[in-house]
């Protein structure tokens, strides 16, 4: 494909994306899921719009809230300062979203925007504009996009449901071939990219909750321990877990082993689940050396977890 074509495709493939992830499948989106290869499979099942909207909602509003605010501010709350960024680069193209503007929906609607801009440019002979959405492009991926889509892709290859998983892996894909065409500098630095965690381990106020909120904190942990991840942590241990936010339903499981003297054993299924993470984020790295630089931070993360467990594990049965 001659460059226009490569930027009206990214336009429409980036814009079904953003459609996946704000919304439902609806029978108007099946044709094109199935000229999707990565997708295709999918198209061919049978579909229930109920189904549909069950599983999309169970997804994105139960197990894997899909921000990067989540993932990688420390509180986990929405409207912050990566909103406000986002929103001033929004603003430059005149993109309007009606919600958080770090849904990863919005951010890859926002990409499709700038390609489609770049493909009017490009047939316009307009280079000033060119090079104008191309660094709008290239600022929206290094700043935003990059910095989290490794933690969410492999977020949702945990989930039960073959579309959504694929859906994260082929986002990846896509976002890589466009990185590679781009002039992208080193990861953006916000104070968040390296931050360290706090330590828990020598911090005598140290409580099961603290412990429990170091874990379900992606930035400082490297893992998106998801409802689901921390139920089939439960049922494994044949432990309750309460209701609640992930914290406080991980907090539960945590005081029931230590109730039921099984503190060893929720944590040797914690160290497996991060090496998983570890080992899903070592192969995003080979398959995608050039993302190595944004990649290798929630790699490090979940490898120090992983290594920590064993302390975790000390601290939690003095946190009793």
């Amino acid at each position: 494909m001659n460059p226009i074509e490569s930027a009206t495709a990214r336009h429409h493939t980036y814009l079904l994306l953003s459609k996946f992830y704000l919304e439902p499948v609806t029978a108007e989106l099946l044709p094109y899921i199935e000229r999707m290869p990565p997708l295709a499979a999918f198209g061919h099942q049978p579909w229930d719009p109920d189904l549909a909207a069950a599983a999309h909602q169970r997804i994105f509003a139960h197990e894997i809230l899909p921000f990067e605010a989540v993932f990688r501010d420390p509180s986990g709350l929405l409207g912050g300062p990566l909103a406000h960024r986002l929103q001033d680069l929004y603003s430059q193209v005149a993109y309007t979203c009606d919600h958080e503007p770090t849904h990863i929906g919005h951010e890859l609607a926002f990409l499709a925007l700038l390609c489609q801009g770049q493909a009017r440019a490009l047939a316009a002979a307009n280079h000033k504009a060119v090079r104008s959405f191309e660094k709008l492009q290239t600022e929206v991926l290094r700043a935003h996009l990059l910095t989290w889509l490794p933690a969410l892709a492999v977020a949702l290859s945990h989930v039960q449901h073959p579309f959504y998983a694929q859906l994260g892996r082929f986002t990846l894909d896509l976002v890589a071939e466009h990185t590679a065409t781009l002039e992208i500098q080193p990861p953006y630095s916000d104070g968040n990219n390296d931050q360290s965690p706090p330590d828990i381990w020598h911090d005598p106020q140290t409580n099961l909750k603290k412990i429990a909120a170091y874990i379900t904190t992606p930035l400082y942990s490297g893992l998106y321990l998801s409802h689901d991840a921390i139920s089939q942590l439960a049922r494994e241990a044949q432990l309750p877990r309460g209701f609640g936010a992930r914290c406080q339903i991980l907090t539960n499981l945590l005081r029931s082993a230590a109730h039921y003297e099984t503190v060893p054993d929720i944590f040797a299924h914690l160290g497996s689940l991060a090496r998983r993470w570890q080992g899903a984020y070592q192969r995003q790295a080979q398959q995608f050396p050039h993302l190595a630089a944004y990649i290798e931070p929630w790699q490090r993360r979940a490898k120090a977890t992983a290594e920590s467990l064993t302390g975790m594990e000390q601290v939690a049965q003095h946190a009793i």
